[in-house]
Parts: C-alpha cells; sequence; structure tokens
C-alpha cells in the first residue's frame, strides 16, 4: 500500500517556502535526524498537506540535506546540525577508514559509531543507502563491513580529520556494556574499542568528580549511572 507522501509525486508540483523548509528540518532534529514514520509524524507537525510534504522533501533530498531510505527520512549532517561539523555520512566513512583496508567488524561497530555522534538508527539507514550504492559490502562471513576500494582512500584521509569527542565515545562504550565494566578488563577493552586511553582516564576523572559515575564493589567496578550513559 502506498503511503500519502509516495502517492503525492504524481501531484501538482508545490512552490517549496524555505520557512516550511526549516520547519520540516526542525522536525526531523526533535527525531535525532531520523523520521520512521514520514506520515504520521509530518501530519502530527502540521505538514497536513501531503503534496507540500512531499515537494519539501524532494527539495532537501535535490539538495543533499536529506535522503529517503524505505519509509523513512534521514536528514545529513550538516543540516541536522544546521551547517556545523562534518555529515553523518563523512563520520560514518571516518569510522570505517580507521580499519584495516577500511574494514570494521559488526560487533562493537555501534558505539564506535556512537563515539561519533551517529545514532543506531541513522547509522542503520546509512548502511542501508551506501550498500544500496555498491559503496559498502558484507564480508562473506556477515563478521565485517568494508568500504570500496575506489573510495578507501578518501575514508582515510577523513579518520585523520575527525575525530570523535572523547566523553561522548566513552558514554557510547560504557553504554555498550551496560554501562558497567570491571576495572581488570577496563583498560583492555578500552584499546579494544579504539578509544584513546589518555583521553579516556580524563573522562572517567571528570564523570566520577560530578557524581555521574562512581567505583563500587570488590572488583572496583567502574559504573556510569543511567542518566548520563548511553
Amino acid at each position: 500500500m502506498m503511503t500519502a507522501l509516495a502517492v503525492s509525486l504524481a501531484a501538482p508540483s508545490y512552490a517549496v517556502d524555505a520557512a516550511r523548509m526549516d520547519a520540516l528540518l526542525e522536525v526531523a532534529r526533535a527525531q535525532g535526524c531520523v523520521i520512521a514514520d514520514l506520515d504520521a509524524t509530518l501530519s502530527a507537525a502540521g505538514f497536513t498537506d501531503a503534496g507540500e510534504a512531499s515537494a519539501i522533501i524532494v527539495a532537501l533530498e535535490d539538495q543533499q540535506k536529506a535522503s529517503r531510505v524505505g519509509p523513512a527520512l534521514l536528514v545529513r549532517g550538516d543540516a541536522c546540525l544546521q551547517g556545523a561539523g562534518p555529515t553523518d555520512r563523512e563520520r560514518f566513512m571516518a569510522v570505517m577508514g580507521q580499519g584495516d583496508n577500511c574494514a570494521q567488524p559488526v560487533d562493537g561497530l555501534t558505539y564506535k559509531m556512537e563515539g561519533y555522534g551517529l545514532r543506531p538508527a541513522q547509522v542503520a539507514l546509512l548502511r542501508e543507502e551506501l550498500e544500496g550504492n555498491g559503496e559498502l559490502t558484507v564480508t562473506p562471513d556477515g563478521a565485517s563491513l568494508q568500504i570500496e576500494a575506489a573510495q578507501c582512500a578518501a575514508a582515510q584521509d577523513l579518520a585523520r580529520k575527525i575525530t570523535p569527542d572523547p566523553e561522548q565515545a566513552f558514554l557510547a562504550f560504557m553504554g555498550a556494556h551496560d554501562c558497567r565494566m570491571g576495572k581488570r578488563d577496563q583498560s583492555q577493552a578500552i584499546v579494544n574499542a579504539g578509544l584513546d586511553p589518555v583521553a579516556t582516564d580524563i573522562v572517567i576523572e571528570k564523570l566520577v568528580s560530578e557524581g555521574a559515575a562512581i567505583y563500587y564493589g570488590p572488583d572496583e567496578s567502574l559504573i556510569v549511572f543511567d542518566g548520563h550513559c548511553r
């Protein structure tokens, strides 16, 4: 069954108002820059005219500010962050560029991406888009993702230029470990995750001093409280 937005593609063209485009982007930003259910979300936000909404989305795609992936809409990093910082695609490629031959294990990739400011829903949509374009492939065993050879050098260049926020990266890492980790395993796990040990130590000291984390129990487990752990 076609959605209202899909049906509206055959309707007469609409003039796109810049203010309405900005308003739609604000709706997307409030959703973490991923709108999973376009019809329901936009209708609730006052975009009841499916033709107008579709025209705005087409304009955003033409300006490379957004992409439709199935029933969802992904707003790209530059538009999501109102022009600040690298795009979501560039962040994704930067993470991939860190791996040997631009490959990364699927296991643990989510929290690496979160360290670069990408939420799981955004990663899933980017992965689907890149795989669909033939820019990203899955290894035969399904264990790793790899950027195609022609784009690997560009991804490696992005990896050198883009670095994650240490606190954001560490909180994403802890979130992937249920917000708790024994001190004995902590150092090696941090290295395995690709985090900077020195920067991470500074982040841990800050979190503990602010009461956002504690060392607890006989094994001195580091616990980050739910209000802070992602």
